[in-house]
């Protein structure tokens, strides 16, 4: 299927323009307030049952988390071609608890700055010196470092970043 350049705004491909509109999609909600009721939801439960707080916002999250994880399943086919289940296995999926704590899990982009993150260590780093078959221990490492030092994660450098560039200025 042939995609015509003319009628699209830049000449970026199909999947290109899927991930930037998840991207702007996941900022946007980012951006918008949560209530009270929704904050409540998310760190008491059981309270919130108690209180008669509906279970709306924890279904619009999991709907939100099925979409993205439909998007990003999506895309792995479109790169890899197939997918089966053993693909998926145990190893796969500490890596991607890994990048998600790494990053932290409060903000939308923290899974996304471990991802990047981790990604540059293991292509860049280990792959250069031929550590790859350590990566297990060297992502335990990290993980270990990160859940001691910075247990917020990647995330939470950001507003500390931003706010020492704008003194700069």
């Amino acid at each position: 299927m042939a995609f015509n350049k003319s009628l699209s705004i830049s000449s970026a491909t199909p999947t290109q323009h899927i991930v930037q509109r998840a991207h702007f999609g996941g900022n946007a909600l980012h951006r918008v307030n949560i209530s009270d009721e929704a904050q409540v939801m998310s760190h008491f439960t059981q309270s919130a049952s108690a209180l008669g707080l509906s279970d709306q916002y924890r279904t619009g999250a999991f709907v939100l988390a099925s979409f993205f994880a439909g998007i990003s399943g999506a895309l792995l086919v479109h790169y890899i071609g197939t997918v089966n289940p053993k693909r998926f296995g145990v190893h796969e999926m500490v890596f991607v608890l890994v990048w998600a704590i790494v990053g932290g899990t409060s903000k939308f982009y923290g899974p996304i700055l471990g991802v990047v993150v981790l990604t540059l260590v293991n292509e860049v780093a280990l792959r250069a010196i031929g550590l790859d078959t350590v990566r297990p221990l060297i992502y335990g490492i990290i993980l270990l470092g990160f859940i001691l030092f910075l247990p917020n994660g990647l995330e939470s450098l950001v507003p500390k970043i931003i706010s020492r560039w704008k003194l700069k200025k």
